[in-house]
């Protein structure tokens, strides 16, 4: 029971040292959070998977170590971190897994601000969409939804091209359900009235539903055919604060369009089947959530992870990746290959930045503090009284440069002193 033996936590009950040592190492903030041990499971034995299919871009300078750790996840697998995340990763009805998706637990976003995160998403969206080897595929492609989940911020910001959607779902104290909400909005689908406007302005039309009678979204990565025919190719990002009833929590839901396609679910019933599962893994929650969709009639590959967000209990900020592929998996794989380097591209550019304005604003706060040296030098200056005994002084003084002050006497200055 995580979720409740965290919510005791919170409410400093002795029972929370009841719960398992893995659990009650993420409760104490133990160091190991910050390289976690992610767990993997088939998702249809659910067996434990020993040496599962870890890939690691170590030829793009990323590596396991050090809280820099990226994961490719092998297909018809769930796994998590406990505490920190749950997935799960199913073909579903599809006769081919075109699905794909990537995490990074990473310490350093909670160095960035809001609007860096989302200029960090934005980025490496828009890297992968000029991407010259993505740029050859003329009838494949890739949606992308990118979310980042920062709990001491309690921040979720995303970017996105497509139909995938991230939820951010909170509950009160009681665990009872107190908001659901689309973070990524809108999608981008061509029969939004914004979307059919563009693809109508720039040479495409929308017939069935769909752009030039073939994509069921109106923007991707890839499928050069339509670039000029109507398909929008620029992320929307947004941020989202959580807003956590005091003693609640929350959870976030990042998942491709298999999760509500033909609106098998909605925001409503996603909020209510993670509250009705909550004694159960991360993993589990997020394979609920896709086997529901399965048994609600989704025929869409399906991808999710589930986020719980618990203040002062969950501290490890995670960055999530899904690409939906169409038309093959060769968009979608090259997205996931290419997502690391970007990622760290991005990140140390940022973090340069920072470092770079930080130095500019020493800079300056040590050349006001030299002006206010200055100034209190000059203000001291001309608080000295310039009055003599002898009148002869007093005219020697009249007579002095007047240049401070625009010219006026000093010994006007004095008496108006």
């Amino acid at each position: 029971m995580l979720l409740q033996t965290l919510m005791n936590a919170i409410k400093g009950k002795k029972n929370a040292a009841t719960a398992s040592s893995e659990s009650a190492s993420v409760l104490q903030g133990d160091s190991s959070l910050l390289n976690p041990r992610v767990i993997f499971y088939s998702t249809s034995t659910g067996e434990q998977i020993i040496d599962p299919e870890e890939i690691a871009w170590y030829e793009n300078g990323c590596s396991l170590n050090d809280r820099k750790r990226y994961v490719g996840l092998p297909h018809g697998y769930c796994a998590e971190a406990t505490g920190i995340f749950g997935l799960s990763e199913i073909q579903g009805k599809r006769p081919s897994q075109e699905d794909v998706c990537v995490y990074n637990l990473d310490d350093r976003l909670i160095q960035l601000t809001g609007h860096e995160k989302e200029t960090l998403l934005r980025a490496i969206i828009e890297d992968l969409v000029d991407d010259e080897e993505i740029k050859t595929f003329q009838q494949q492609g890739s949606c992308a939804l990118l979310t980042i989940v920062d709990p001491k911020s309690n921040q979720v910001t995303t970017a996105h091209l497509g139909d995938s959607t991230t939820f951010a779902m909170a509950y009160n104290s009681e665990g009872r359900p107190a908001y659901a909400h689309l973070v990524n909005q809108p999608l981008h689908n061509p029969t939004n009235k914004c979307e059919s406007e563009y693809i109508k302005a720039n040479n495409g039309f929308v017939t069935n539903d769909r752009l030039n009678s073939c994509l069921a979204i109106s923007r991707a990565i890839g499928d050069m055919r339509f670039r000029n025919m109507g398909l929008n190719a620029k992320p929307d990002v947004a941020t989202h604060d959580l807003s956590i009833p005091e003693g609640g929590f929350a959870y976030v839901v990042a998942a491709c369009d298999g999760l509500t396609e033909y609106d098998v679910l909605d925001k409503e019933q996603i909020l209510f089947l993670i509250l009705s599962n909550k004694t159960l893994a991360l993993s589990q929650q997020a394979k609920s959530l896709s086997d529901e969709a399965l048994a609600s009639g989704s025929t869409d590959n399906i991808t999710v992870f589930v986020v719980p967000v618990i203040p002062e209990v969950t501290h490890t900020p995670i960055f999530t990746a899904i690409y939906d592929g169409h038309g093959g998996a060769k968009v979608s794989q090259l997205c996931k290959q290419k997502t690391p380097a970007l990622y760290e591209k991005h990140m140390k550019v940022l973090l340069e930045s920072k470092i770079a304005k930080e130095d500019e604003s020493e800079e300056a706060r040590e050349d006001q503090v030299a002006d206010e040296d200055e100034d209190e030098e000059l203000l001291s200056l001309l608080g000295k009284p310039l009055f003599f005994e002898d009148s002869s002084s007093e005219i020697q003084a009249q007579q002095q440069d007047t240049s401070l002050c625009g010219g006026v006497n000093k010994i006007k200055i004095s008496k108006m002193l």
